[in-house]
Parts: structure tokens; C-alpha cells; sequence
């Protein structure tokens, strides 16, 4: 009896490497198709509520934060650039009043950032460096 051992058919592979890129394919289109619309009623919450938030006095607009595609159909963000004269620390009370009285909530600090939360969404004021040309502080809200 002789043992010859069976040859790995290429075309089998092949056709399992194509059927494996299809269905990876699929799932990935899949997601942002039956997740896009969900996304895009998350993002357009998150510009309602940032719109609902007032701008610190003597704070000029620089650049507007708007992020969201159903191709990342996970991730928005709503949110603006200014600058100002006013100190980190009469922005940071500014904001801290402001947000707790439409219900977002002070979850972190540090020198130049604070964290707050409301549900699912999160809002960051940032400070100082590191933000577009011209501004002084930024506030996003991001889900």
C-alpha cells in the first residue's frame, strides 16, 4: 500500500481566501448601513445639546467642531474653537455652572481639561495647547 498524501487544491484556497474577504466585506458594510442611521440621530442630538449651551462672555468663535460619517457610524462629535482673554479658571466655572444646569455632571479635571458626562455623551473642555490657530479653549461634546 503506498501512502501518497493529497494535494492542497490552490483553487480551494483561493476561493476560501475570496469567500473570507466577502463575508469580512460584509459584515464591515453591514455595520455601517444598519449602524449609520443610529450614528447619525447621535450626532445630530449632540448638536442640539451644544447648541442649547451658552458661550462664555467676551469669547469669540474660531473654528467649528463637526465630525461624524457612516463609514465610523460609532463616533460623533459636535463642538467649537474660541478664543478669549478670560483665564482657564474663570472659563472652567463658566462651563462648570452652565453644564450642571442642563444636567451634565463634572467627572474629571486637570490643569487644562476637564471631563464632564451626560447619559451616553461626553463633553471635554480643553485649554491652552494643542488647538486650532487663534483659539484659546475648545469644547466638544462627543458620543
Amino acid at each position: 500500500m503506498s501512502s501518497m498524501a493529497t494535494p492542497i487544491s490552490a483553487t480551494g484556497t483561493h476561493w476560501r481566501w475570496v469567500f473570507l474577504v466577502l463575508l469580512m466585506l460584509g459584515i464591515f458594510v453591514g455595520d455601517r448601513v444598519l449602524n449609520g442611521k443610529n450614528g447619525e440621530v447621535h450626532h445630530q442630538r449632540l448638536e442640539q445639546e451644544f447648541r442649547r449651551i451658552p458661550v462664555p462672555p467676551n469669547s469669540k468663535l474660531i473654528a467649528n467642531i463637526d465630525a461624524f460619517s457612516v463609514w465610523n457610524s460609532h463616533k460623533a462629535s459636535a463642538g467649537a474653537a474660541y478664543a478669549s482673554s478670560q483665564s482657564y479658571s474663570d472659563i472652567r466655572n463658566f462651563y462648570d455652572r452652565e453644564l450642571e444646569s442642563l444636567g451634565w455632571r463634572l467627572l474629571d479635571t486637570n490643569l487644562s481639561t476637564a471631563t464632564y458626562s451626560k447619559g451616553e455623551f461626553s463633553a471635554h473642555l480643553r485649554y491652552g495647547e494643542n488647538l486650532p490657530t487663534g483659539a484659546d479653549y475648545v469644547l466638544s461634546l462627543d458620543w
